[in-house]
């Protein structure tokens, strides 16, 4: 499976793996796409585009996955339904959530959510029992990793702007900057996951010495490239120290990029406060 990014695509696949009878094989980044000859697999799910294979041998879905994308896995994929012993008490902790959300939402997809919050039960139970610490969406994207109204004059600018605070606090070394460049260079702008939003990344051992994150919001979108999510108005960087303590924070992320509503906001927020307030919605 290949993903915008290692992180994301690990979260991909859980979600998956959670939702589905299925077997992951393995979860690989674009880089490694040749280990693809050495396993034994029935089909490839790749949110970007496989130039060397078929379109019939392999499903493409969104880095964030949306209705279409589960509708899409579904013809291929049968759901499944957990045995766990503490399964049932899950379920009826999160039908107890359902009902008290309905109550004052509209819920557009009840199974979907259904799902989600028994992803987040057993992933926050999971990474408890190891042990670590959660890292929070708000944990990370506090006010002083929060920048706006920046100038960059192209996407490479864009870039080394997302970089700039966690190099001024010494989270990342230079050479962290100088990889994602790279890697867009070589591959593309694979990291522009949606309309004019870039996941900006590279992998721990690139130069990350403290898990961080930043948001730079631009003062006029800059073009990557990308067929279809260019102008690029957000730049979300993200520094991690392992392919675990990020995760919690990745997941909620995504949740905040999948509503529309929120995102607008962020879009055109003219205060660090109006977008703190936005992220914490997404602490639980």
């Amino acid at each position: 499976m290949r993903g915008t990014g290692i992180g994301t695509a690990r979260i991909v696949s859980t979600q998956i793996k959670n939702q589905f009878d299925v077997e992951i094989v393995d979860t690989i980044s674009y880089r490694e796409i040749s280990k693809l000859k050495y396993l034994n697999y029935d089909v490839i799910i790749s949110t970007v585009e496989l130039n060397s294979y078929d379109k019939e041998h392999y499903i493409k879905i969104n880095p964030i996955l949306l209705k279409h994308d589960y509708e899409k896995l579904e013809k291929i994929l049968r759901r499944k339904y957990s045995n766990d012993i503490n399964y049932e008490n899950e379920i009826e902790i999160v039908n107890r959530f359902i009902s008290i959300v309905e109550k004052y939402c509209t819920i557009q997809n009840k199974e979907h959510l259904i799902y989600e919050l028994m992803y987040e039960i057993k992933k926050t139970k999971n990474v408890l029992q190891m042990g670590r610490r959660v890292y929070m969406l708000s944990d990370l994207l506090t006010e002083d990793m929060i920048r706006i109204n920046v100038e960059a004059n192209n996407w490479e600018e864009a870039i080394r702007e997302g970089t700039k605070i966690m190099k001024k606090k010494n989270y990342v070394e230079e050479c962290y900057e100088e990889t994602i460049i790279n890697n867009i260079k070589t591959l593309g702008p694979y990291m522009v996951i949606a309309p004019g939003i870039v996941l900006s990344h590279a992998r721990p051992e690139n130069g990350v010495k403290k898990l961080s994150m930043s948001l730079t919001l631009l003062k006029n979108p800059v073009v990557f490239g990308h067929e279809t999510n260019d102008p690029v108005k957000l730049v979300i960087t993200i520094a991690a120290v392992d392919n675990e303590t990020h995760l919690k924070a990745l997941s909620q992320l995504m949740e905040l990029l999948m509503n529309e509503v929120d995102m607008e906001r962020i879009f055109n927020a003219k205060s660090k406060d109006e977008i703190i307030s936005i992220i914490n919605k997404y602490k639980n």
